[in-house]
């Protein structure tokens, strides 16, 4: 071959070089690197028992390098035991202050207290405590002996008058069961209409108290009636006490709701039940909705108390997960233990949810998970709807108009991708709010908002 062929020939490729190697070279810039391995959280073995645990993802696929965001969704649920009661040491604690004579509450607590006589069989005990400025034994603590009209007259003569002593209220509740044992199960139900105002008054003081008498294996829930209680303190007794927390707006309805306490109780299935959240490492946890929760070590714990047949209680996570690398991974894995209401050893079951790494757009549209998704979103509009009855409580206008609509727009961003009935019915609630002008009224509506976030939990 001539020299002037070879040159033509590779001036020839070089120029076909230069046009050509931008489109070969631009498919195949370096990937990124995979998972690493201490990111893997070994998969959960079940354990027998009658509580099972669902850990699971609001989506499980996230874009390389865009947002880590999501919401890990805790379900626990007990099977339903229809037709088995255990019986029940219970401890009825009535707010029996001056504002109680307001509004019909006093006859409904009245009303209440009767039918849960009614409903009492044998086998049980019962108790009634009064608290104004101080508090009284009303009923001693005793196992039932079929005398309902006894119990009946005691009970009509509840009257209003005075402060709010509720510290001393609750802990006369609890020593009229100190002394109980047995397979019965064992609760303090206190139903307040206001803030307490004499003696202790800390919420946090509350929360120790009850978190004590759950040590014992004693449960406490709270009803809150009417408008002006604090039901920061109430539920934060109730959460750490073990037991539920309920907001009734309207007297009437608290006939009901306490008749759906005492069945509950008397399905207990476990006690002392806690769940512990682990993340993987490079995941971190934002906030729990909902429930309080504590750092013990490198999990995430939230004591979920007595658990009734048929119950169902989710908490929700805001974590970040790491975007930086593809695969699979797991994210958080939960455990869950409790102690048998019959006695026993601690039993424990676990589950664990993972998350994938993708750079397929399509992927990460399909991985929503409409259950967990709505679980999700009505936990956070819950806690911007309790943030707005805060700032109504305290004067603050502005502030209870803001969080109200925040809620709103999750809700709203939420309805674009899932058409849920729950959240356009919680979204609904939120309008009439506004159609209130956001007045005392609303105020009501926005704490009855609240608690349909703190529902889905419980």
């Amino acid at each position: 071959m001539e020299r002037w062929h070879l040159t033509l020939l590779l001036a020839t490729a070089a120029a076909i070089g230069a046009v050509v190697a931008p489109t070969l070279t631009a498919p195949f810039r370096p990937l990124p690197p995979p998972v690493p391995s201490p990111l893997v959280i070994p998969e959960a073995t079940p354990a027998d028992g009658p509580l099972s645990i669902d850990v699971r993802l609001d989506r499980d696929a996230v874009p390389y390098g865009g947002d880590g965001l999501r919401y890990v969704v805790v379900t626990v649920t007990a099977p339903a035991k229809e037709g088995e009661r255990r019986p029940v040491d219970i401890a009825v604690v009535v707010d029996t202050s001056g504002s109680m004579g307001r509004e019909g509450k006093i006859e409904a607590a009245r009303a209440a207290a009767d039918e849960l006589v009614d409903a009492l069989r044998e086998g049980d005990r019962f108790a009634l405590v009064g608290f104004d400025d101080r508090a009284r034994v009303l009923i001693e603590g005793a196992r039932f002996d079929g005398d309902t009209a006894r119990l009946h007259r005691v009970i009509a003569g509840l009257r209003d008058d005075g402060g709010t002593n509720l510290w001393d209220g609750l802990d006369l509740g609890e020593d009229q069961l100190a002394d109980t044992s047995g397979g019965a199960a064992r609760k303090v139900l206190v139903v307040s209409d206001g803030q307490a105002n004499v003696g202790e008054t800390s919420p946090d003081a509350f929360a120790k108290l009850a978190h004590t008498y759950a040590s014992r294996g004693v449960s406490v829930s709270a009803i809150g009636l009417g408008r002006d209680f604090n039901e920061n303190l109430l539920e934060s007794m109730a959460d750490a006490g073990g037991g539920s927390y309920r907001f009734v707006g309207n007297p009437e309805e608290l006939t009901t709701v306490i008749a759906a306490e005492l069945e509950r109780t008397t399905q207990t299935l476990a006690r002392q039940a806690r769940v512990k959240v682990r993340v993987a490492e490079g995941v971190r946890v934002r906030e729990v909705y909902g429930w309080t929760a504590a750092r013990v070590g490198d999990e995430t714990e939230v004591y979920v108390g007595d658990i009734s047949a048929g119950q169902t209680r989710k908490i929700v996570l805001a974590v970040d997960v790491p975007t930086g690398s593809l695969g699979e991974y797991a994210v958080a894995r939960a455990e869950l233990t409790w102690e048998p209401v019959d006695g026993g050893a601690t039993q424990a079951v676990d589950a664990a949810a993972r998350v994938t790494v993708t750079t397929d757009a399509a992927e990460v549209s399909a991985s929503v998970d409409p259950a967990a998704t709505v679980a999700a979103t009505r936990a956070r509009a819950g806690v911007l709807s309790r943030a707005s009855a805060d700032a109504w409580r305290d004067g603050d206008g502005a502030r209870a108009r803001t969080m109200m609509r925040s809620a709103a727009s999750v809700l709203e961003e939420t309805l674009a991708e899932v058409d849920a009935p729950e959240l356009r019915a919680d979204r609904k609630t939120i309008d009439s709010i506004e159609a209130l002008g956001y007045s005392e009224g609303a105020s009501y509506a926005a704490k009855a908002a609240s608690e349909a976030g703190r529902d889905l939990s419980r």
